[in-house]
């Protein structure tokens, strides 16, 4: 009996995650760490435990290494809930298919847009995220949140800052130092980022 990947196996039912979307979520370079566990070739090494540990604290390190019942988290059932968004490749398409969001997740959101992959749609160890995205008018925006904005010269996700000295409004990137100082009658269109998730393909 491989007890190691019990382990791993129960983490990936109870956060519904494939084996390859889960390794990639933690931070392993690739899904082969986790075959050669369930191949029961290696245990869990400190290292996986603690990137496991790191993104999900409820499961402990002991527990992970070891199997000891004093630290085993406590099997829950929940139910989620979902909401279907139409997902997009790119912010000019013009049709989408349905994606299922746990609502929980979703905040708001109308649509999903993946982001290009490029150094400007970048967040870190996330790849290409997904986007959350709702769609609201210019006089709507605060300096509090994150927006994907288009012009006819840029679009990414940004933090707007208002200059009343010279009625410009500054942008600057999330992904990155970019900055650019535009006009409001310059925003083609203007989504509010409700949340974003890593793409798991």
């Amino acid at each position: 009996m491989n007890v190691y990947w019990e382990r791993i196996e129960r983490i990936l039912a109870e956060q519904g995650m494939s084996i390859n979307g889960f390794a990639k979520y933690i931070g392993l370079p690739r899904g082969e760490n986790l075959y050669q566990i369930k191949r029961g070739n290696n245990r869990i090494s400190l290292g996986v435990a603690r990137r496991i540990h790191a993104h999900f604290p409820q499961y402990a390190i002991s527990w992970l290494l070891t199997g000891e019942e004093g630290s085993m988290p406590a099997l829950r059932v929940e139910t989620v809930h979902l909401t279907w968004l139409p997902y997009y490749e790119s912010i000019e398409d013009t049709s989408s298919t349905l994606l299922p969001i746990p609502t929980f997740l979703s905040k708001g959101a109308q649509m999903i847009l993946r982001c290009k992959d490029d150094r400007e749609q970048r967040m870190g160890f996330m790849p290409r995220p997904l986007l959350l995205l709702r769609r609201i008018e210019l006089c709507e925006m605060d300096e509090n949140n994150s927006y994907y904005i288009m012009t006819d010269k840029l679009q990414g996700v940004f933090t707007v800052r208002a200059d009343a000295r010279t009625s410009l409004l500054r942008l600057e990137s999330v992904w990155n130092t970019y900055i650019a100082e535009i006009h409001a009658n310059d925003i083609r269109c203007i989504w509010c980022v409700c949340n974003f998730i890593a793409d798991m393909e």
